[in-house]
């Protein structure tokens, strides 16, 4: 998992991350442990759910004596994190796993990150470059400075130095893929919901590409590169690349952004 991608503090972050107390996930509860451990079902689901997180799994020690305060010393990191990015177009908001570690009776529970995926509001704004997902794709846009290809639902684009549709966040610059020209005199801008550009320039009317969408056979497992952008991982799987309104990418909203998921019910 490509955690060296990550920013240190969003790496510690990762490393260390933790939802709730150990009284609220009931570590006191060692029968109901021992109960657990004896029935078939649920050995079979931890030998299914040790075998989806193996590496982004975090132990967490039995009686560990600082574990109370490390738990809530993260919970209140993640509460803070997502405050932060309560404005954030196409900010997701973190979840966490907690589970007993298949045949490791030594460890009392183990956590592993992942991503509440679930489509934030789409707010109209007007913007010709502003474009939005109503579905379950994420855009395609490569770093420049990496060429890494990474996913986002931000749709902040807009035109860069090269006259290429990006999304550009002070110094970096994620340019849509496949690439966009977008002449800089332009009389009209249009984007369908299937993600087919059209635009109008003094010389008439041209198409100029269409959008392709990233569908994840498991988008909880992608990884932040930042607070609007994703790499895949080993447990997101790969993506399977579709243009929009194909089966579930979702259709393109020109004019429209996707507000964090912060505020959708839990």
């Amino acid at each position: 998992m490509p955690y060296a991608l990550c920013p240190m503090p969003l790496l510690a972050f990762l490393l260390c991350l933790s939802v709730v107390s150990a009284q609220e996930i009931g570590l006191d509860a060692e029968k109901s442990y021992a109960e657990m451990m004896e029935d078939a079902e649920f050995q079979k689901f931890l030998k299914i759910t040790e075998e989806a997180f193996p590496q982004a799994a975090q132990p967490v020690l039995r009686g560990e004596p600082d574990a109370p305060s490390r738990f809530n010393e993260m919970r209140r990191q993640q509460m803070e994190e997502n405050e932060r990015n309560r404005d954030t177009i196409g900010y997701k908001r973190w979840e966490y796993d907690f589970y007993i570690p298949y045949n490791q009776p030594q460890r009392s529970w183990c956590f592993a990150v992942k991503i509440d995926v679930r489509q934030g509001k789409l707010r109209e704004t007007g913007g010709e470059f502003d474009l939005a997902i109503e579905g379950n794709g994420f855009f395609r846009v490569v770093d420049l400075e990496t060429a890494q290809i990474l996913h986002t639902r931000c749709g902040t684009f807009e035109r860069d130095e090269q006259g290429f549709l990006s999304l550009i966040q002070g110094w970096q610059v994620f340019r849509l893929t496949p690439e966009i020209a977008v002449p800089e005199e332009l009389d009209s801008f249009q984007v369908g919901e299937d993600g087919q550009f059209r635009l109008t320039t003094e010389t008439g009317e041209q198409t100029t590409g269409r959008l392709e969408l990233a569908v994840f056979p498991n988008p909880k497992r992608l990884i932040p590169v930042d607070d609007r952008c994703f790499a895949e991982t080993s447990l997101s799987g790969k993506p399977r690349i579709r243009q929009p309104t194909q089966k579930n990418a979702g259709k393109i909203r020109q004019g429209f952004l996707e507000e964090s998921n912060l505020f959708i019910g839990l």
